[in-house]
């Protein structure tokens, strides 16, 4: 199998490969030329909103971006010349010399043209160059696609999925089921964390995501096609690559109910096609840093690069060992700034691990990538995953490990296929969408954050290699190690269950315990805090009602606040959660009354909306029951949970087996209707059976305790 072919197995990495400019035009002696600028007109420098620059050089960047910058930049350094475009006068006497502008980096500062020898000549005279790099023209490469079809397993269901969002989304994974549970996806499902809040950039060879069923119901905010410089990062004539794209952003967030779930269908996508699968050439890097800028300026937080860049066709060089360093490589440049932005880069760790280059390519060898190297379903390395370099680096790649081998996802070719392929660029969808879901969960994360995070929670973590880095990512233990320093509160619920109260339902880990005697011997006293507003007004309202510290929290809160305003229907309103005992703020999160809507991109004015909450419960209005204490049996405390539809006199007492009482836990003539909790825990009482009853109202219930101390 030759190499380029070999290279471009769907399925697997996609090295970065270019059309072949010069063939098509029938002018063998056109090159491209990447020159490198000395400035951008003005010395380097950051801009403040005073600086006559600033307008310019941050017209491109969304308020999202500017909000992303501001967790790892100064908040007067968030804009710089960097950010400033090509100065418009180079570009202009660039243009006059005759060459052809291929494409642009405004972080970089460079060009990449494409022009003869003669006009090169000219380039040079140019007194704003600092230097030129000269990247040949070659022959077209033949379409490798063509001949790979037989490789996968491709299958039509014809079987009719159920819709969407019906049901719990941890039973309705379907083909994904695996892959999910290897990289336990699912624990942050049962939170109701999909992805809400998180803008996940793709850049691939193409996306056919509007006619297929797994991905037209995702929430795509802008694509662009950075080969044929348009909106469409579909197929153009003569082109056939979106099947790999197609199939990464489906695993990263399909939504097809009881076929195929990816991790994060809640997050919203911006998607970037870099690749022309026709040749493979050095611009292909420039394609993919303009990529990544246009990502970052729309304040993409986690995006996800299956290609590389190391061998191109010839005269073309290929990148040498030296140069793959982690910070040389214009690619690997280029990622390292966007991570200095704050944006997480995740890229595929490539596929020459049994070839003899085996090393990791651009832009997975940059300092600041996160490489994902490839395991099969029971976790050992996959042959052809690549080696990491060990040139006298500071960074060990790769980064951490995901599932590589037997992976499911959408099948461009029809609207209900799917297919199953293996390659490092199937592990790096695995491993961006489990970093979503952990920035779902806690937004004020940077990438150093999360870097540590992966490395402390994989499986590989006290003994990483250049094989499989830290090991394989696993979100359940990322929450937990969240949850031992503050609260993790998964996206909610809310209803408007009567025109007198709102009913909300979240839940919540703390310490890593999951109903577990640890968590439920700490007193749930206002554990969390919760405060609703309207949006642009001053009327909030908060209640501290206790609740559990790990479980469903649930708050039931009347519609007229106390300065008299009353929720209306058409409101949005926005939650926060603070953690009381250090008065933190954990989650805000902006909805809609009914409890079926949420702003994609919050806290900005974004139109769009989502399906309800994939928490799987309620958040009806209470009504007159005991839920089973937690934990019971217990060896120290429980928490006794009950709930009251209306204002009542409530109380709680415990009995021994006797019918003696032993403790009245609660006596309240007026207490408010909601969820309530009580702690109870029998200091000096003998192990046995005890049980409770509580009075709310004309209402009368009992439960059995069970105390092994």
């Amino acid at each position: 199998m030759d190499t380029i072919t070999r290279r471009l197995l769907p399925g697997l990495l996609i090295i970065g490969i270019l059309a072949g400019a010069a063939r098509a035009s029938g002018q063998d002696s056109l090159q491209y030329y990447r020159l490198y600028l000395r400035d951008k007109g003005t010395p380097a420098r950051t801009l403040s909103p005073g600086d006559p620059l600033y307008a310019a050089a941050s017209a491109l960047l969304t308020p999202r971006c500017l909000a992303r910058r501001a967790k790892v930049l100064p908040a007067d350094q968030l804009v710089s010349t960097d950010d400033l475009p090509i100065y418009p006068d180079y570009l202009t006497r660039i243009r006059a010399t005759g060459a052809q502008i291929a494409q642009m980096s405004r972080w970089l500062n460079t060009v990449m043209v494409y022009t003869d020898t003669a006009t090169l000549a000219r380039l040079h005279a140019l007194p704003f160059l600092d230097s030129v790099r000269t990247v040949r023209a070659h022959r077209a490469a033949p379409d490798p696609f063509g001949k790979q079809v037989s490789l996968f397993n491709q299958i039509m269901l014809t079987s009719e999925p159920a819709a969407s969002d019906q049901g719990c989304i941890t039973e309705a994974y379907g083909l994904a089921a695996r892959q999910n549970h290897m990289q336990a996806i699912d624990a942050a499902h049962r939170m109701g964390i999909a992805g809400e809040g998180v803008l996940v950039g793709v850049l691939d060879a193409g996306f056919d995501w509007r006619n297929h069923n797994a991905l037209n119901q995702l929430h795509v905010i802008g694509e662009y096609d950075f080969v044929n410089h348009d909106s469409n990062a579909a197929d153009e004539p003569g082109e056939d690559a979106e099947g790999h794209g197609t199939a990464v952003m489906s695993m990263i967030g399909g939504l097809y109910d009881s076929t195929l779930i990816g991790a994060v269908p809640h997050a919203s996508f911006i998607l970037a096609k870099t690749e022309d699968v026709r040749s493979e050439r050095n611009v292909e890097e420039d394609n993919f840093v303009a990529g990544l800028e246009w990502i970052e300026a729309m304040g993409g937080d986690v995006t996800n690069t299956s290609l590389g860049y190391t061998e191109f066709d010839p005269p073309e060089q290929p990148h040498t060992y030296a140069e793959l360093n982690g910070h040389t490589l214009l690619a690997s440049r280029g990622l390292n700034h966007a991570v200095r932005m704050g944006m997480i880069c995740v890229v595929a760790a490539g596929n020459e691990g049994q070839h003899s280059y085996r090393y990791i390519g651009a832009p997975a060898e940059a300092d600041s990538s996160i490489a994902a190297a490839a395991v099969d379903s029971s976790g050992t390395v996959a042959r052809f995953s690549s080696i990491g370099l060990m040139n006298g680096r500071t960074t060990l790649k790769p980064d951490v490990a995901a599932l590589g081998v037997g992976n499911w996802g959408a099948d461009h070719s029809a609207p209900d296929k799917f297919l199953t392929g293996q390659g490092t660029s199937f592990a790096s969808p695995m491993t961006t969408g489990s970093i979503a879901l952990i920035l779902s969960a806690r937004p004020s994360l940077t990438p150093w954050q999360v870097r540590d995070l992966l490395y402390r929670t994989s499986d590989h973590a006290d003994a990483p290699d250049t094989a499989y880095g830290h090991g394989v990512v696993n979100v359940d233990r990322m929450l937990t190690s969240l949850a031992e320093s503050a609260p993790v509160v998964g996206f909610p619920l809310v209803q408007r269950t009567s025109p007198d109260y709102v009913s909300i339902a979240a839940a919540v880990r703390y310490g890593g315990f999951i109903s577990s005697e640890s968590s439920a011997a700490m007193k749930p006293t206002n554990f969390l805090s919760l405060t609703i507003s309207v949006p642009g007004t001053s009327h909030s309202a908060t209640a501290t009602v206790p609740q559990l510290p790990t479980g469903i929290a649930r708050w039931y809160v009347p519609t007229k606040f106390a300065d008299g305003y009353t929720l209306q229907a058409s409101d949005h309103v926005v939650l926060e959660f603070g953690f009381t005992t250090s008065g933190t703020m954990i989650r805000r999160d902006t909805l809609s009354l009914n409890g079926r809507d949420f702003s994609w991109l919050a806290p900005s004015p974004a139109s769009r909306y989502a399906s309800r909450s994939v928490l799987c419960t309620e958040a009806a209005a209470p009504g007159t029951e005991l839920a089973t204490a937690v934990p019971n049996p217990f060896t120290t405390s429980t928490v006794i949970q009950y709930q009251t539809p209306s204002a009542a006199h409530v109380s709680l007492i415990v009995y021994n087996a006797l019918g003696q009482e032993v403790e009245t836990v609660v006596d309240d003539p007026a207490m408010a209707p909601g969820f309530h909790t009580a702690y109870f825990q029998p200091a000096g009482l003998a192990a046995g059976s005890y049980y409770y009853l509580l009075h709310a109202g004309d209402a009368v219930l009992t439960g059995a305790l069970i105390y092994i101390p």
